[in-house]
């Protein structure tokens, strides 16, 4: 990719000077991160309260996956269009979001939660706001010779320009909210509930919580056995609890997969007796 002008074939790259730059932004995104809070859903979970966002401080994170921009020569006043980034959405909060990321469920949706008052726990919670380029239409190119260069002066400029529409401040703020629930804290009773708890846990290496989640398994349903425990994990794809601990305890220093094997009453990894 170049910045030769089609209409008097300079090279706008490196010009000595301000440049006119309108930058156009497809699928940007603010997402506000929390990592383990609770909140108390009202109205069928169709708002947050204030009191949570002056509680929870967040992470924000700003996305913006596609930019396009248009060029005006500084030699010719002739328009130059380009394409200076196109990433997948996804891919890019992914990398905020932890390895458990896919096992994330759109709050407001959830058939096992609509209608239900709070309070609920989250493991994560994610909500995003769309918003509107408010920047900054010129950048000086005595320092912008590639696209690279181009694409990150847009986005610092993004940084600073954009106007989001929603806020963390607003008592009603709904947007899209995703997040993965504590759901053993829902459902006590249930054996699915803290296997699923369990694999986000072990998956993003928080092992003291994943075997405090199992023990209290333990504790809430007396009669729980090995087999019980096997079938869940079979059903999210991990076959048995000696499977899903080789897997995911493999760096695990404070050896809290031997943890978890006792309380079921398993040896080591290489034994699976029903408890």
């Amino acid at each position: 990719m170049n910045f030769v002008c089609p209409g008097c074939g300079k090279d706008i790259a490196g010009y000595a000077g301000e440049v006119r730059v309108v930058p156009s932004f497809d699928g940007a995104v603010r997402s506000y991160t929390y990592k383990d809070v609770s909140v108390d859903l009202e109205q069928c979970m169709s708002y947050f309260p204030l009191s949570f966002f002056e509680e929870n401080p967040s992470t924000t994170f700003d996305y913006f996956p596609n930019i396009s921009v248009e060029i005006t020569c500084p030699f010719c006043d002739e328009q130059v269009t380009l394409d200076i980034k196109n990433e997948e959405i996804d891919e890019m909060k992914s990398i905020d979001r932890g390895v458990g990321g896919s096992g994330r469920q759109t709050i407001f949706d959830h058939d096992r939660l609509r209608g239900k008052a709070g309070p609920y726990d989250f493991q994560e919670l994610h909500i995003e706001s769309d918003g509107e380029y408010r920047g900054v239409t010129t950048f000086d190119f005595s320092n912008i010779g590639t696209a690279e260069d181009l694409r990150n002066a847009v986005e610092n400029a993004a940084v600073r320009g954009f106007h989001w529409f929603q806020s963390e401040d607003d008592p009603e703020l709904a947007g899209s909210i995703y997040g993965s629930l504590k759901e053993s804290n829902l459902y006590k009773e249930d054996v699915a509930a803290y296997v699923h708890d369990a694999f986000y846990l072990a998956q993003n290496k928080r092992y003291r919580d994943c075997c405090e989640i199992l023990f209290n398994a333990r504790e809430n349903m007396k009669e729980l056995t090995l087999n019980d425990i096997n079938k869940e994990f079979d059903k999210i794809g991990e076959k048995s609890l000696v499977d899903f601990v080789k897997k995911y305890f493999a760096d695990d220093e404070e050896k809290y997969g031997e943890k978890v094997l006792t309380l079921f009453k398993v040896k080591d990894c290489n034994s699976d007796v029903s408890a």
